[in-house]
């Protein structure tokens, strides 16, 4: 019994250690989370020991976005809309406490320049009224400046007074596990 314990504490301390490590390697610059009247923005910076093809190549994968975090559940590429880029749909699915929510956007994306990625959310096929994401992606030494800003409304319940904290929190949380597994995948390429 006591030799159990003791092998669960130790794989759980390898863990820590290799996720520490993980963490260690993207360096956060800047991050924030708002919400003005229901409307949530956030933005990030952050630099990633990644190369620059590789980090675009797997924000631009829309049918395996499931790699970067645990609340993408579904993704896929959509036909595109003449005269626009693809359409992308996105099934998240977030638990924090006890409130649990399914989310589905379906968004165009465009590319503005080679290092700009912008996502604007169908508003009829999503459950948020509006939602706007631009991704940059930039060499920076001998790895990658990756930025975020992003703001959107959702459709569908926040729990007043602590659904807007938690939801910060559920974001934050995210943002971390999404940079951990760009440098992890670009690791592997």
């Amino acid at each position: 019994m006591r030799l159990g314990v003791a092998l669960r504490g130790l794989v759980a301390g390898l863990l820590v250690l290799a996720l520490a490590d993980c963490a260690e390697a993207a360096s956060f610059e800047q991050t924030d989370v708002t919400d003005t009247n229901g409307r949530i923005g956030m933005s990030f910076s952050v630099v990633l020991d990644a190369d620059p093809a590789v980090v675009q190549h797997h924000l631009t994968d829309y049918d395996r976005l499931y790699q970067l975090s645990d609340l993408i559940v579904e993704s896929e590429t959509l036909a595109a809309d003449w005269g626009s880029g693809p359409r992308v749909r996105i099934v998240l699915r977030a638990c924090v406490l006890f409130f649990c929510q399914t989310m589905r956007r379906v968004m165009t994306v465009q590319r503005t320049d080679s290092s700009a990625i912008l996502r604007l959310a169908d508003p009829a096929e999503s459950d948020f009224s509006y939602a706007h994401e631009i991704w940059r992606v930039h060499p920076h030494g001998r790895g990658t400046r990756l930025t975020y800003e992003a703001e959107f409304e959702p459709n569908f319940f926040v729990p007043p007074l602590i659904g807007p904290w938690l939801i910060k929190l559920q974001l934050r949380a995210a943002l971390e596990e999404v940079v951990i597994n760009l440098e992890r995948l670009a690791v592997r390429d």
